[in-house]
């Protein structure tokens, strides 16, 4: 495979994810308000954590079927697909980390709010959850995929 091919699919791959984690972003957004209205404020940490899981699993399922599809490991049945998603999981509590220290260092050091703060440190974020997905969750290789 030519360098120009595999670059072009690395950044087709990395522009798919990014989708994707748009996708999964207003699925939580939309998790959150509906559960806000219909169950009220005393359910919130229950309502965000299920916007949580749920929209990660989104993308997940996304990045699974679609992005890394034909790139790196897929098999394994049920039980590794549920592994995979364990493992994808775990990034994101990683990235998440990335994106809250970003959104709280911005806020206290440069009084940028939580709202923008929460844009640049997802996307500080981004290219680390890419990265490491790519590598823990599917196995992907350098250049040949």
């Amino acid at each position: 495979m030519s360098l120009y091919r595999s670059i072009f699919r690395r950044i087709r791959r990395f522009t798919l994810f990014t989708g994707f984690g748009g996708v999964s972003f207003a699925v939580s957004e939309a998790i959150i308000a509906f559960g806000y209205t219909l169950l009220g404020r005393h359910l919130i940490l229950g309502i965000e954590v299920t916007a949580a899981f749920t929209s990660v699993t989104t993308g997940f399922i996304l990045n699974e079927k679609i992005t890394m599809k034909g790139v790196g490991v897929h098999g394994g049945g049920l039980k590794g697909l549920g592994i995979r998603l364990a493992k994808y999981q775990l990034v994101y509590l990683l990235g998440n980390a990335i994106s809250i220290t970003t959104q709280l260092a911005l806020l206290y050091t440069l009084g940028i709010t939580p709202a923008i703060g929460n844009i640049l440190g997802s996307a500080v974020a981004l290219p680390v959850n890419y990265t490491v997905s790519s590598k823990l969750v599917w196995r992907a290789k350098a250049f040949n995929e």
